[in-house]
């Protein structure tokens, strides 16, 4: 059983504050900042946490931080001073501003709170003092039933003469960061050991010497690079690094990426970056106490866009998206296929196909595991997608290497012979090795390509699509399809994608492993929400949101898709890692529907002809029935999409809600207008009514239960529209929203 947390005010004070800059510390009480105008920027553990006006953040005892603000900022400040032995219980884990948009239920309560603590203290009314320390109580109760509570790393029970020690061991550091120190000059001056100088600061800090002072450095270093013309090798020698080659390997090491690259990503910084308006900080401070269901708050949160949409006009069509299920074969049930139709799944997967033969020493040839797959698969109503790959080639023992063209032959007749129809197939030939650092290709697989070429239509795999493909057009010659590592198509002749095959430019996309590179961004983006206590609960959401944003972002109108998912941790690709691939599915091992379920659902009921589309929002159409879906995804979570930083420096909160507000013109007549919403406040009352036992097998009840819980608000509604319909939608963080709007008879 997990003990209570409790913690015990010993005193508290709140000011209203102007923070310019306060320099590296190592912070003594819990501090609550409530950012009232302007911003400020509080340096932590090499990270940035840009507040801006309306956030809330917190500050440990003990953690080592810095500040940077301007002259126009309004920080009302809370002081909590624990007693000692409570500081000693750890830290609350926050790693981003508390806002409307994160924690928004806290946030509520907290801005209120902070608020009427700073008005009591101001007029001291009568009996002030008793609702200070009551409004003070339950900050810090809030805070403990919000945020988790992270044991402390390190020893804290030091005695106050080595603390006192240890901060102007600091408080040196700082003032002379730029200078040549080490150990035993430290120790020097303090005349102490420097066995016992260090073992006392590790002890107490949590860190070496040298990590402190190199994290000094870094971030000085930072906040030159951002708020200074300086050049890279100046700010280098200023913060006491030895040379810029020195500089750089630090650096990169802890941002992942050089100076100069940081440079060009963050423009210069705050250098007079104007705040809001001039007020009363008694008027705003009574904006925030007197809000009913946050409507003033949101005006300093909220995002607006407006467009007309002429529903006659149609801009262009969505590219075909074929879904292309890769599961266990055994897991494909009559239950699982028709969730599976529902999401407009045409495609099984077949793999490993030489793993399912049978073979002997009297070379016969058994394909009868294979052929019971692909049965199921046409029983329950889909195509297969067959795909031969390395992993089918390396599955042959050395002794029996011979074999394997004539498996592949004999695999040809049999399907040639045993399915005389077969509309619609597939089959995909991977034959680069993906794994490792191998950039040949499996000539075995090349070679298995004629045997199928006029039996069933062919995909050759590139990990980008070959160029200066000739005109194909007048091209009389076989045509296959060639597929990329973005799922698209595009139609080329089987001779000039045979020669495309041993391309250098191919050959380097395979050497220079962009394939593995792109897994471990993504896995690096996940852990990244692990280590987030309140993200790591919106993990499905976040995913759910960067699909729908990559399908309205990514796949462009030109040729088709084949989109692999996974549907019980089944890798979408051999080279996925086993962790990825299970983050990536869409169905746990116990038939648990997952949310990025939904997000294919709603991709996949769009209509091809496109009436509007930007980042955020599409409109499509067929005949006068129209389907509408809106994300708006976290930026953070678009990294591995767009390729951005991992190790970004700047940690900054998003606006809670964005407005918008859509002008359908040219519509008239009665209409079923369904609405079906995904968002963060939805998901927690979802998972608040199931609660299950993670430490038993779910029987087949709780599957249900579950799975049927968990779909997404639905609001359905009858409306009369007369020539344009007005649609104003409020779209949270993380939120999905999506709309049907279909012509009923009059």
């Amino acid at each position: 059983m997990v003990p209570k947390i409790e913690m015990t005010v010993k005193s508290a004070k709140i000011a209203l504050e102007t923070i310019e800059t306060v320099d590296f510390h190592v912070n003594d009480d819990l501090k609550v900042l409530f950012i009232l105008a302007d911003h400020l920027e509080v340096l932590k553990q090499g990270k940035v946490i840009l507040l801006k006006a309306g956030d809330i953040f917190l500050v440990n005892p003990g953690e080592i931080i810095g500040m940077v603000g301007s002259s126009k900022n309004r920080v009302l400040m809370l002081n909590i001073q624990l007693l000692e032995f409570e500081q000693l219980v750890g830290q609350f884990k926050l790693t981003r501003p508390l806002s409307l948009s994160y924690h928004h239920d806290a946030y509520k309560n907290l801005t209120k709170l902070l608020s009427r603590l700073y008005i009591e203290q101001m007029q001291k009314k009568k009996g002030y003092q008793a609702i200070i320390n009551g409004c003070v109580s339950l900050v810090l109760g809030t805070l403990l039933r919000t945020l988790t509570i992270e044991p402390l790393s390190f020893n804290r029970t030091i005695d106050n003469d080595n603390k006192i020690k240890n901060r102007e061991v600091m408080a040196y550091i700082n003032e002379h960061h730029t200078e040549k120190l080490t150990l035993q000059k430290l120790a020097d001056h303090f005349y102490v050991s420097k066995f016992y100088l260090a073992h006392r600061f590790k002890e107490d800090l949590g860190m070496s010497v040298g990590k402190y002072l190199k994290e000094i450095r870094l971030l000085y270093a930072i906040r030159q690079l951002e708020t200074s013309h300086l050049s890279v090798g100046e700010i280098a020698i200023n913060n006491g690094f030895p040379n810029v080659r020195s500089f750089s390997d630090v650096f990169k090491e802890r941002n992942g990426m050089t100076p100069t690259e940081f440079r060009k990503k963050k423009p210069i910084l705050f250098t007079d970056t104007p705040g809001i308006e001039e007020s009363d900080v008694y008027q705003l401070l009574e904006n925030y106490i007197t809000i009913e269901e946050i409507s003033e708050l949101k005006k300093h949160d909220f995002e607006l866009f407006n467009k007309s949409i002429d529903l006659s006009r149609v801009i262009g069509k969505m590219a075909v998206k074929n879904f292309v299920v890769k599961l266990n074969p055994l897991n494909l049930t009559n239950t699982t296929a028709l969730k599976l139709m529902q999401l407009g799944v045409r495609y099984i997967a077949v793999e490993k196909i030489i793993l399912k033969v049978k073979h002997n020493a009297k070379k016969e040839i058994c394909f009868k595991d294979v052929t019971d797959i692909i049965d199921n698969i046409l029983q329950q109503g889909f195509l297969p997608y067959i795909q031969l790959q390395t992993v089918d080639w390396e599955a042959i023992k050395p002794s029996e290497k011979a074999v394997f063209l004539k498996v592949l032959k004999q695999l040809s007749y049999h399907i040639q012979s045993n399915y005389p129809d077969m509309t619609g197939w597939v089959l995909e030939f991977r034959c680069f090795y993906e794994e490792g650092n191998d950039s040949s290709l499996c000539r075995e697989l090349v070679e298995a390509i004629p045997y199928f070429v006029e039996i069933i239509p062919i995909h050759l795999h590139f990990p980008r699509h070959p160029h200066n493909i000739a005109d194909i057009e007048n091209n009389s010659g076989i045509m296959i399809k060639s597929i990329d590592d973005f799922s698209q198509v595009r139609e080329l002749p089987l001779e000039q994608a045979m020669v495309a095959l041993e391309a250098p430019a191919i050959i380097d996309r395979i050497v220079e492993m962009e394939n593995i590179k792109g897994q471990t961004a993504i896995l690096k983006q996940m852990a990244s929400f692990d280590q987030d206590e309140y993200l790591i609960k919106m993990t499905e959401l976040t995913m759910a949101n960067s699909t729908v944003w990559y399908v309205l972002n990514q796949l462009k109108s030109d040729g088709a898709y084949y989109i692999p998912l996974s549907l019980d941790a089944t890798p979408l690709f051999n080279y996925f890692p086993t962790e990825l691939a299970a983050k990536m599915d869409l169905m746990d091992a116990y038939g648990f529907f997952k949310v990025n379920i939904h997000a294919y659902q709603f991709i996949s009921e769009l209509y091809r002809e496109i009436v509007y589309q930007d980042e955020h929002c599409i409109v499509t159409k067929r005949r006068e029935n129209y389907r509408i879906l809106m994300v708006r995804p976290e930026k953070s979570s678009l990294n591995y999409i767009r390729q951005a930083d991992f190790n970004q420096d700047v940690i900054e909160q998003e606006s809670a809600y964005a407005k918008i507000e859509l002008e359908l013109d040219n519509i008239t007549g009665t209409y079923k207008k369904s609405s079906r919403r995904l968002s963060p406040k939805i998901k927690q009352q979802q998972d608040e009514l199931i609660v299950l036992d993670k430490t038993a097998t779910p029987s087949l009840m709780d599957v249900m239960a579950y799975n049927n819980v968990h779909q997404p608000a639905i609001e359905i509604e009858k409306i009369i529209i007369e020539e344009n319909y007005h649609l104003e939608v409020s779209l949270p963080l993380l939120g999905i929203y999506y709309i049907q709007l279909d012509k009923m008879l009059d």
